[in-house]
């Protein structure tokens, strides 16, 4: 649980850091597929050394293709999403 709070806190610190710094700009799909591909292989790579700590390097890599099926699948939902969410207005 610990490792995983950590993995995302690192990816939603990534990409916070970049539309804080893209508000109020043009959308660029390149950009967000770029962004949301970095932040996925974080989770991959983060998700892959705490299994190793926990486990072993062969059960970590054992989750390997299921993390990477993860990370598509968050990749392919937030470049469907991040157009309409970046449209609405904050509260």
């Amino acid at each position: 649980m610990i490792p995983t709070a950590i993995v995302k806190g690192a990816m939603g610190l990534i990409a916070g850091l970049y539309f804080k710094k893209a508000a109020g700009k043009k959308f660029s799909f390149l950009k967000a597929a770029l962004l949301f591909v970095l932040c996925e292989a974080v989770m991959a790579l983060g998700y892959f050394l705490a299994e190793c700590i926990m486990y072993n390097a062969q059960t970590a890599a054992g989750a390997i293709l299921p993390n990477l099926i993860q990370g598509v699948s968050g990749v392919v939902i937030g470049l469907v999403f991040s157009p309409v969410v970046l449209r609405v207005k904050e509260l």
